[in-house]
């Protein structure tokens, strides 16, 4: 998020705290976030984006949080129907269209707010906070394939169906690079045995 104050304590990556809270859920041992992002309990927060990460993310929130804001900078959400009518729904969410967050405020310690602008009225606003969750998508690091590996419209590196082949014989495949969905740290370990799996049969077909 290209605001001021974008590195302020209280602002975490949404699919960062989801990966957290799960891996908490189950006795696992996470470093924890900031406490002003993590202790959502009894707070105003607010999550920025509109694809089903910042569904999810805003609907997990309620669990603790006292208010949800949700800004998007369009009309009408990116997410799932599914996704977006639960969080539509939801009593303790409030969505806020047209918008964008100019800057961020906060103590130097914590976020205390958020400065906005109208995207259509281009009116400016600001919004007491206490914490912000950003799920406005994410790149994955291919950049130096382009050209050379077949890759979505996003960046993802494209593999065959059931396996981590690429465009190129030899080149596989596994983790973020490759999983637009899930993009979790046991897929990312699942796709690294199919790949060395794939790898050493590829080999073994090459008379090595």
């Amino acid at each position: 998020l290209a605001a001021p104050g974008a590195d302020a304590k209280g602002v975490v990556a949404a699919l960062d705290f989801l990966t957290a809270s799960n891996r908490k859920s189950f006795g696992d041992e996470v470093p924890e976030f900031d406490s002003g992002a993590m202790n959502a309990s009894g707070k105003r927060v607010v999550v920025i984006g509109g694809g089903d990460t910042a569904m999810e993310e805003a609907q997990f929130l309620t669990r603790f949080a006292k208010k949800v804001y949700v800004i998007h900078r369009r009309d009408s959400f990116r997410a799932s129907k599914i996704m977006a009518d639960r969080t539509l729904n939801h009593p303790k969410i409030e969505v806020i269209w047209n918008t964008e967050v100019t800057e961020i405020v906060g103590d130097g310690k914590v976020v205390t707010g958020l400065k906005l602008r109208g995207l259509v009225d281009k009116k400016e606003s600001e919004l007491s906070v206490q914490g912000m969750f950003v799920a406005i998508g994410h790149k994955p690091n291919t950049d130096l394939f382009k050209g050379l590996l077949d890759m979505n419209e996003t960046g993802y590196l494209v593999t065959k169906p059931g396996s981590t082949y690429t465009n190129i014989p030899g080149v596989f495949a596994a983790g973020d690079v490759a999983d637009h969905v899930y993009r979790q740290a046991v897929t990312a370990a699942g796709t690294g045995c199919m790949a060395a799996i794939d790898c050493e049969r590829w080999l073994e077909d090459q008379g090595n």
